[in-house]
Order: structure tokens, then sequence, then C-alpha cells
């Protein structure tokens, strides 16, 4: 008997074994999109108008960068404990609808306020309400992905998902940046918003049918079934490590989120054009890393046979010492085209661990899958949320190489904890449906 949770292994009712529910998984795919690119926006907007016109400071902008992840993070276990409790299908619209007004504020804010009239105050506690909404997002496509795809394509789902958040922040350097041009930064965060709000109604529409489908998460807690509660999964050791390891990453990824640009900007001095295409380089890189990294797992795991956490694990730590090795090269090469060259791959190998490790974290989980992945990105962002912050501060002291390098040591600590997690079991709980 292996050590893998007991969870279905045949998606919903309707869903062949084998087969994938494109609409669903397609409906996850867009809002990871805009949330990515709503959430880039703001780093686009600062490095493309608000820094540059003296507007705002680099450190005041590092602030209100970290604000939404603060907010992202602490609020994240609520998200988890919603998308239990109320159904992924709903925590979705809830999500989808307040990161669209919040969007919306964010545009008004910047229209209507100046530094002298708190237009910093404004943002900063904008981008934290949005934060909140926007916590559920992640847990609840993992929840989504567990009740509605086949227990061997759940990899592969949660790394397309994953994916789309970065084509998400691939598109901001240049569709936020033209819009931006024509409509200035505070225009185009409210035209986001109506975006934003478009499809979340379409969510609504599309997923009514669904909603049976989600019952499994609301019939045990409704019809008073007990089970063990989240908080009790501060005791699975998986979780535990698997949460530990995604901070790492975390520090790692956003480091590059929200950075990047500003890296091949003020650092490279690259013309704006340029550094605009190899922020965009970079996130279509660990896109690509990201939909691979999934197949990867769930072809390896259906071709060897072997415990999928196994095939998960493996597939996740060569991602990661990719992204050491790959960034090491970036930063010890002085021209251009060999750095983003480097760093595209240091990204595409990074990206290989997300869905993977989603996948695994949320089945840990079992009928708390919602709280199970909101732990598991909690410890994501905090570590991320020190990287907007902290970075220009390293840098400003030790230079940027020595910042970005910080990284090269998050991938490392990364893979003991997912060898200690490979080797941990996770709760043993009654299976699913």
């Amino acid at each position: 008997m292996n050590n893998e949770p007991a969870v279905r292994q045949s998606g919903s009712p309707e869903t062949p074994e084998g087969r994938m529910p494109r609409g669903v998984v397609g409906l996850l795919m867009a809002f990871s999109f805009l949330s990515y690119f709503n959430r880039t926006s703001m780093s686009e907007a600062g490095a493309g108008k608000i820094i540059p016109e003296g507007i705002l400071t680099e450190r005041q902008m590092g602030d209100i960068y970290s604000a939404l992840l603060v907010a992202y993070t602490v609020f994240m276990l609520p998200g988890g404990w919603l998308t239990d409790r109320a159904g992924p299908r709903m925590a979705l619209i809830v999500m989808g609808l307040g990161t669209a007004f919040f969007a919306t504020m964010t545009g008004a804010i910047g229209q209507y306020l100046v530094p002298a009239t708190g237009l910093f105050a404004g943002l900063l506690i904008t981008r934290a309400l949005m934060g909140i909404f926007t916590a559920p997002i992640y847990p609840a496509s993992g929840r989504m992905v567990s009740i509605t795809v086949p227990a061997r394509r759940r990899a592969e789902a949660n790394g397309l998902i994953m994916g789309t958040a970065l084509l998400g922040s691939a598109a901001a350097p240049f569709a936020f940046g033209f819009l931006m041009d024509r409509l200035n930064w505070p225009g185009t965060f409210v035209f986001m918003g109506g975006i934003t709000g478009a499809l979340a109604a379409l969510w609504i529409f599309a997923t009514r049918r669904r909603s049976s489908e989600t019952s499994i998460v609301t019939s045990a807690v409704n019809g008073g079934e007990q089970y063990a509660p989240w908080w009790s999964l501060l005791r699975c050791r998986r979780v535990l490590f698997l949460t530990a390891a995604y901070a790492f990453i975390g520090y790692y990824q956003n480091l590059f989120v929200y950075w990047s640009h500003s890296y091949f900007d003020n650092v490279m001095h690259l013309d704006k054009v340029t550094g605009r295409t190899y922020t965009t380089v970079l996130y279509l890189a660990t896109a690509c890393g990201m939909f691979s990294g999934g197949f990867l797992a769930d072809w390896l795991g259906r071709t060897t046979g072997s415990i999928p956490a196994r095939s998960r694990l493996l597939v996740a730590i060569s991602g990661l010492l990719g992204g050491a090795v790959f960034l090491s090269v970036g930063l010890s090469v002085s021209q251009p085209i060999w750095v983003v060259t480097s760093l595209a791959l240091a990204w595409a190998a990074l990206g290989l661990v997300e869905g993977p490790l989603w996948a695994m974290a949320v089945e840990s989980g079992g009928r708390r899958g919602g709280s199970a992945g909101a732990i598991f990105n909690t410890g994501g962002n905090f570590g991320g949320i020190f990287s907007p912050a902290i970075t220009p501060r390293l840098a400003a002291a030790f230079g940027w190489t020595a910042a970005v390098s910080v990284a090269v040591g998050a991938c490392l600590v990364a893979i003991v904890f997912l060898v200690l997690a490979i080797a941990s079991k996770p709760p043993a709980e009654k299976p699913e449906g």
C-alpha cells in the first residue's frame, strides 16, 4: 500500500477517466491570466510612469507591491476556508468580482489623487484590499481541479493554470504598456477592471450547471459529517515541508516578477522596448516551464507506474537545480543576450515545479484540499512578500548582483524541504465521492 492520500481517481461523475474538462480548466486559466496581469501591471505602471515621472519613489512603489502580497498572504487561509465551506465555484465568484472592483479603484485613485493628497496611502490601501479578494484564486482553482480532473491529469491541469499566470505577466509589459501610452496608467486600470468583471460574469454563467459537481465539497459540512478540521493539516509533515519549500520558491519568483523590468532598464541600461521584450521573454519561458512540468510529471507517473508523488517531486527537484545553475550563469555573464538567455532558462526550469507541487499539496489535504492549498500558497507568498521590498534595499547596500544571487540559495534550501516532503506521509482520510 502506498502513502498517497485517498482521493477520487476519476474526477467528476461527468468526466471520463483520463479526459480533462476543458471548459472548466480554460476558465480557471483565464482567471489565472488576469490575476497576474492585474498584479504585474502595478509594477509596469511604476517602472513606466510613476517612478520616472517622480510621482512616487522606488521604495514607495516597493511598499505598494508588497501591500498586495501581504494582504493576499494573510487572507490566504480564510480563502481556503471559504473554498472548503462554500465550494470552489463560489469562492472564485467572490474572487473575480472583488478583484475587478479594486482594479477599477486603483485607476480611480490614480486619476483623482496626487502625492500631496494621499496617492501613496490610497494605492497602498486599495492594492491591499485587492490582495484580500484575490487570495482564494489558487486554493479554489486547485480544489476545482481535484474535483473535476482525473488524478493522473491533475499536475498537468495545475501546470496549465499556473502557466497562464505567467502568460499574464508576460503580456503586461507590452499590453499594459501599450494601453498606458494611450489611456495613461489610471485609465488602463479602469479598463482592466472591466475585463476582469466580464470574466467573473462568464464564470457565473458557464459553471451554473457545474455547481452540482462541487457539492462534494459542501455536502459534508452542511450535512454535519465530521472529519478533521483544516488546522489539523498543520500537523501534517508533508504539507508543512511542501509549504516551506514553496516559501523559498516564492522568494525567487517574486524577486523577478517585480524587479526584472527595472533590472533591465536601470542596471543593464537597456532601452524601453528592449527592456519590455526581455521581461516578456522571461515570463514566456516560465510559462513554458510550468506547462511542461505538469505534463512531464503526469506522463512520467503514467509511463513508469510510479507513485504520483515521486514522479512529481522528481520533476520539481530537477527544476530547482536548473533554476539555481542557470541563474548563476546569468549573473556571471555580461552581454545582454547571454544574460537574458541564462535567466530565461533559469525561469523555465523553476516553472517545472508549479503543476506537480500544487497537485500534491491539494491532494494531501483530502476534503480540506482548499485549506491545504491555502497553507501551501501562504508559504509561497510569505517568501514572496520580502522580495519586492528587500531587493532594492539589498541592491543599494551590496549591488544588484548580490541582491539577485540570494535566489540561488533559495533554490537549494527548497530542494532540502522537498526531499523531506517525499519522505513524509500525507494525512489519512476517508475517500471522497
